[in-house]
């Protein structure tokens, strides 16, 4: 079975990411899987080639995915000849669906990895509705990366009858290395060993809510004198001055610290004493998973899949809650390390079971198998 995989970007985000693992936990990684970026390579795209996987980049720039790039891309997928297309998310649906129809492709899966749009992104919002007019005729079927969100999208107007949805995995093997090995942040930061460290991780952007994280932050700061904060992931760094102005003002400058973009997350998560999770919206929470199987204590917003994900394992709040979220990393923090070491391993084992890459992997398989057999 040849599967192509058409995906917007191949930068580190929750999709990519997914993608990666998904492909790299094949037993021949190479084999039948091919991937276009519509944009370039990016950094998962040379770790995909590395591992001997076919990425092409078409290199679509900003407002550019007009006629030629759609016929740029159908010809490439006839030169291909796939069993199946598979898109990942709005983007690539729209063109990338566009695109195996017209090269007579028959089987084509689209990706739906949010609950909703994203915030501030009008444009994006705009492809989803012509999406949803377009999903009884251009999928065969439309694959949600969570419960959630295959509820929303059907308001939104997605055919109903096509939906179906497979949660993402983890490889906890890294979780496991990372357990033994994790980065030293207080080093990094200069701080102390008495210091309790609390982070998020995702990339700046209003849907993950950081701005609720630093107001917390503040917060929390004035009742526990020796908590410090931690934020990871795109465009979480100095040279973003929306982010430092916030900081700044909330006197939090010598209290967190921001790392930015890192390929070794897992190790990260594993350096903290809490994780929390501040999203305005989620779909599958990706990184709240990877803190559950790196055995961190963790708070999260009632988003997405959340609960669905964590059952009891961990401390839920409602949404841009502040107080809610400062009042449940203030319990966790007074929580006993027997406490909190029982938590973290019941979230570990939760992991385990529903989560773990190589199970998802044959969901996925059997997913395709049963749309080529149908």
């Amino acid at each position: 079975m040849k599967v192509v995989h058409i995906i917007t970007c191949l930068d580190v985000g929750g999709a990519e990411t997914m993608l990666t693992r998904l492909l790299l936990a094949a037993p021949e990684p190479g084999k039948d899987q091919v991937v276009i970026s519509l944009k370039d390579i990016g950094p998962l795209g040379q770790q995909l080639q590395q591992q001997g996987v076919d990425v092409y980049a078409m290199q679509m720039s900003a407002g550019g995915a007009g006629i030629m790039a759609l016929f740029r891309l159908m010809r490439l997928l006839r030169h291909l000849q796939p069993d199946l297309v598979q898109t990942w998310m709005y983007h690539a649906d729209l063109l990338g669906g566009l695109a195996a129809k017209l090269a007579g492709c028959q089987h084509i899966v689209w990706g739906i990895r949010g609950t909703y749009t994203p915030i501030g992104r009008p444009w994006t919002h705009r492809i989803m509705q012509l999406c949803a007019r377009l999903s009884d005729y251009i999928p065969s079927k439309i694959l949600c990366v969570a419960e959630s969100a295959r509820h929303s999208h059907i308001a939104y107007g997605y055919e109903p009858g096509r939906m179906h949805v497979i949660g993402n995995g983890l490889d906890l093997t890294a979780f496991d290395q990372a357990t033994s090995h994790p980065v030293d942040l207080r080093q990094l930061a200069g701080w102390s060993a008495g210091h309790v460290l609390i982070g998020c991780v995702g990339r700046f952007h209003p849907d993950k809510g950081q701005d609720l994280f630093i107001q917390a932050a503040a917060a929390l700061l004035q009742r526990h004198s020796t908590v410090r904060f931690v934020m990871i992931g795109r465009d979480c760094e100095t040279k973003n001055l929306q982010l430092v102005t916030q900081i700044k003002s909330l006197g939090l400058a010598d209290h967190l610290l921001l790392l930015g973009e890192r390929a070794d997350i897992p190790a990260c998560l594993a350096g903290l004493d809490l994780f929390c999770l501040p999203s305005r919206t989620e779909g599958f929470p990706n990184v709240l998973a990877e803190a559950m199987a790196a055995g961190v204590p963790a708070i999260a917003t009632n988003v997405g899949d959340v609960s669905r994900l964590v059952e009891d394992t961990v401390l839920v709040v409602e949404p841009a809650d502040i107080a809610a979220l400062v009042a449940g990393m203030d319990r966790l923090i007074c929580e006993t390390a027997e406490q909190k070491q029982q938590t973290a391993l019941c979230a570990r084992l939760r992991i385990e079971r529903y989560c773990s890459i190589q199970a998802v992997r044959h969901q996925y398989e059997q997913f395709y198998q049963a749309l080529l057999e149908s």
